[in-house]
Order: C-alpha cells, then structure tokens, then sequence
C-alpha cells in the first residue's frame, strides 16, 4: 500500500508532464449560440470527432467542412512540422475536449498550444487573414545585454518570415536560432496557416511582429487565428538546423556597426564558406606534408645511392 501511496504522485507528474501545454483560448460571444439537440451541434461533433483521424492529419495540417448553409461546421487544425503524427493527434485531440469545455454553446471557439493550434466555426475559414483575436504571452525576466537584444531579435525574426511566407500549402512555418559571442541564443519559430497566400503570410507575421513591446523580455510570443511567433532562451522544437551561423567576438565599436555586423551573419552563405575554408585549409597541410615525405624519401634515396657508389 505504502508503494502505491508513493508511486501516485509519480503517475499524477508523469501525466501533466505529458499534456500538451496550453497557451490561452477564445470564445466568440458574439457568435450565434447553438443549443443541445441542434443540427449545428452534430454537424461540429461530426467534423471535431474526426479530426485527429483523417489521413490529412499526416501532413500536419487539417481542414473540414460538414453541414449546410447556417449549420455548417468548419474546423481548421494545425500542428508544427517538428512534432511526431502521434503528438499532433494528442494536441488536437487535447483542444477538441478543452474548448468544448470551455464554450459549449459558442458557435466558434480557438484553442492555441505551444504545438498545435484548433479553430472552429460557423463561418468560412478559407484563405483568411485573421488576426484578432490577439494573444500574447511575455516573460517578466528582461534579456541580457538589452542593447543588443531586440536588433538581434529582429533580424532572426525577419528571416525566419522570408522562410516561413515561401512555404507550401502544406507546411508554413520556419524555427531556428541566433547564437552571438557573449550573448545567450535566441530560439524562435514562425508559422502560417498553409492556405494563406505568400502575401497574406508575410503581412500576418509582419503585423504581429509589430505588437512585440520594445524591450526586452527573455521570451514572448503571440497568437492570432491565422499566425503566431514565439520566441524563448531555450530550445522548445526539435529543429537542430541553425538559422544564423555564430557572430564572431565585437570589440568596442559602435550600435550601427554592430548591427551591420550582424546582419551580414543572416542565411547560410557563410556558414558554407567557413566549411569551404576548412576543407581547403586542410587539404593543403595535407599536401604539404606529403610533398615534404615525398622529398625526404628522395634525399634519403640520393644518400644511399651515393653510399653504394663510394663503397
């Protein structure tokens, strides 16, 4: 008895440890309720007890309709690429339970989570830039060296926009990391509802962006219905690829020339170069060692020869 009594508390850890985390939700009251037995309510059960099951959900991002006219059901759901099918599915399936909970009667309702992201309603949710509602999460803890924080934030975020804005119908999104000598690194990721246009993509990030307060918490995010960006000191996806390669050591120089330094870090370009410089520099201590063999097996072959001649 006494090791279940130690063992419970285990379990109950283990457990919430393994729930999806969840970031905040919306109910829009102002939406047209819907009650118990109404054709609305089946056609969103039919539509929300389906979503963690459809194959679509293998590419991370799903899009349902069920109904007609007034009672249509839409949902919308999408995960972050870097999370298995069964953390996707566990996600979702997650949001489905919670904001049914949480708004009941509410023809549309939005769960966000660090991983994945639930919408439904009885409006189109096609090809729409939403966003409000507007969520955003914020660290009280400020960033170390704050004059040089938010300019390195910015470019790391701009870049992974370029990214994030070029991808698929399947797959918008972009994560990475900006490392400086000296400075903690930065860890952020951006993503897109896939359908969104190029365009509509770079303008949803870029007006979000715009919300961050000017300095300088360690880690923020925020979430609408059709982007989001979050950023923290700490690795929080499995993406292992840097986005900027290390800047080098600054000495006392100015804030603009700092900036610029650190702007010519962005892509991979550089990183490509340096792998270059090595393979080369290596292969030419290569060649010179085996040149110097080469002329010492000749020396010494010369040597021996004229030994041989004498004697």
């Amino acid at each position: 008895m006494a090791f279940y009594l130690l063992l419970a508390p285990l379990l109950l850890m283990a457990k919430a440890s393994a729930q999806p985390h969840f970031i905040a939700h919306f109910c829009n009251d102002s939406a047209r309720s819907f009650t118990a037995n109404s054709t609305f309510k089946t056609n969103l059960h039919h539509v929300l007890s389906s979503i963690t099951t459809d194959k679509k959900l293998s590419y991370g991002f799903y899009r349902f309709s069920h109904g007609q006219g007034s009672d249509i059901a839409n949902a919308v759901g999408v995960c972050i690429p870097d999370i298995k099918l069964e953390s996707c599915r566990s996600c979702l399936n997650h949001s489905v339970h919670l904001l049914t909970k949480l708004c009941p009667n509410q023809k549309e309702a939005i769960g966000w989570y660090e991983n994945c992201f639930l919408h439904y309603s009885s409006r189109p949710l096609s090809n729409q830039m939403d966003i409000k509602p507007i969520f955003r999460t914020q660290s009280t803890e400020n960033a170390t060296n704050t004059a040089r924080f938010i300019p390195r934030l910015r470019i790391l975020l701009n870049s992974l926009k370029s990214r994030a804005s070029l991808g698929d119908s399947l797959h918008k999104y972009a994560a990475g990391n900006m490392s400086s000598s000296g400075l903690e690194t930065i860890y952020a990721l951006v993503q897109c509802l896939p359908d969104l246009t190029t365009q509509q993509c770079d303008d949803c990030l870029s007006s979000i962006f715009k919300k961050f307060p000017d300095c300088c918490s360690r880690s923020a995010g925020i979430f609408t219905p059709s982007c989001m960006v979050n950023y923290k000191p700490t690795r929080f996806f499995d993406n292992t690829r840097p986005t900027l390669p290390p800047t080098p050591p600054l000495m006392a120089i100015s804030t603009a020339s700092s900036t610029s330094n650190e702007t010519r870090a962005v892509g991979t370009k550089n990183v490509n170069t340096r792998v270059h410089i090595v393979i080369i520099m290596v292969l030419s201590v290569l060649s010179c060692w085996i040149l110097i063999i080469c002329i010492y097996m000749f020396l010494r072959s010369r040597r021996i020869e004229q030994r041989v001649e004498t004697n």
